[in-house]
């Protein structure tokens, strides 16, 4: 086989590794996000962050996530005598747009999958209702 052709095969198969990659991710939105506003409302609004609580997501550019979601037991049982605890969850699971919303698909059970994350360029925000129920979370990127 001639060099150039030996070449021209390696950069053929280069650019179709390169082409499989990141097909369905935006350009740039890789990276790890933080919820820098995250409050709860029951009833009254609760700074989830102020209680202690967090959560942080990485997205990676396999379409893969890291991350964990901590909620404090004061959050969720206000005023409770036996608390039954931290509500913690594992974020790892994978991510996706559809159309310009951001999905996570994750084993745990949480309001964070399956529901439509909007971006504004410079992170991406959540507002769930369930019943008398409202979260909003907005992460930042990091």
């Amino acid at each position: 086989m001639s060099r150039t052709f030996k070449q021209l095969l390696v950069l053929t198969g280069l650019f179709a590794l390169t082409a499989c990659q990141d097909t369905n991710f935006p350009e740039g939105m890789a990276g790890t996000y933080v919820a820098t506003e995250f409050t709860i409302t029951i009833g009254n609004v609760v700074d989830v962050l102020a209680a202690g609580g967090s959560l942080e997501i990485t997205l990676n550019h396999n379409g893969t996530t890291t991350g964990s979601l901590l909620i404090p037991v004061s959050v969720l049982e206000p005023g409770e005598t036996n608390p039954s605890g931290d509500f913690t969850a594992d974020l790892a699971g994978t991510w996706r747009f559809v159309g310009d919303s951001l999905f996570f698909i994750q084993e745990a059970d949480t309001f964070v999958r399956d529901q439509a994350w909007e971006g504004d360029g410079n992170g991406f925000w959540l507002r769930f209702t369930k019943g008398t129920t409202e979260i909003f979370v907005y992460l930042s990127r990091q």
